[in-house]
């Protein structure tokens, strides 16, 4: 089983109330067969659960300079907790930035972020929302509210699958190659989905001596040829 990755406290610049002082917040979307998810969505409000951890997959060194995350569904969660590692809770070095290319199945996984739809994607019916147009959702509220406060230094992309919207070399390359010959320091790719979004990007995570480790670089990303950046799997 996977482990969750609490969502950051609130921020002040968002249009959402503050988060309770010690409590804890997780993006959990049930799926289809999902065991967890499934019995988390059955519970009534204020039921109590116990919960173990936590648990620290990987700690992003200080000395990162920029960072270029793909996040797939509920993989958006790690990459606002990236955010808050790198830039710290007021921003500091303003020579810092992550770039955040979110990817979902559908609009209402999403709603109200602005999608760039390319000319090849299915037509709309009238009188569909294009994004800007329907209240944005608790969680793109909250990262309008990232870009907000970290103005400048954040900046994220959005993609539908549903909409012919996807994650491409592309668009990697375009994140990569923006502003990094101004930025000193280490600069990292992230990987955070499901298994099958992480395998296309970046390759699969491998289970060694009983713990499941990095594995080798494949997928769309070593395709790129990218030099001076480090790739990690979450």
């Amino acid at each position: 089983a996977r482990s969750y990755t609490p969502i950051p406290p609130l921020t002040t610049t968002s249009n959402l109330p503050s988060s309770t002082p010690g409590s804890l917040r997780f993006l959990i979307r049930r799926e289809l067969g999902g065991e967890v998810s499934t019995y988390l969505s059955r519970l009534p409000t204020g039921a109590t659960i116990d919960v173990r951890g936590p648990v620290v997959e990987y700690a992003i060194p200080p000395d990162v300079s920029e960072v270029v995350f793909l996040a797939g569904g509920t993989g958006i969660a790690p990459a606002m907790q990236a955010v808050r590692a790198v830039l710290g809770d007021s921003g500091g070095d303003q020579n810092k930035k992550v770039k955040i290319l979110w990817a979902n199945r559908r609009r209402d996984e999403c709603a109200g972020a602005p999608v760039s739809t390319p000319w090849y994607a299915p037509l709309r019916f009238w009188g569909a929302p294009s994004g800007g147009e329907e209240p944005p959702s608790p969680l793109v509220e909250e990262l309008r509210g990232l870009e907000a406060r970290y103005a400048g230094q954040v900046e994220v992309k959005y993609f539908i699958d549903a909409e012919g919207s996807f994650i491409d070399g592309k668009g990697i390359l375009d994140a990569v190659r923006e502003g990094t010959k101004k930025r000193e320091g280490k600069k990292m790719i992230m990987v955070a989905g499901p298994e099958g979004f992480v395998k296309h990007y970046v390759g699969a995570r491998v289970w060694e001596g009983g713990e499941e480790k990095q594995g080798p670089l494949g997928g769309v990303v070593k395709g790129l040829r990218l030099n001076g950046w480090e790739v990690v799997k979450l």
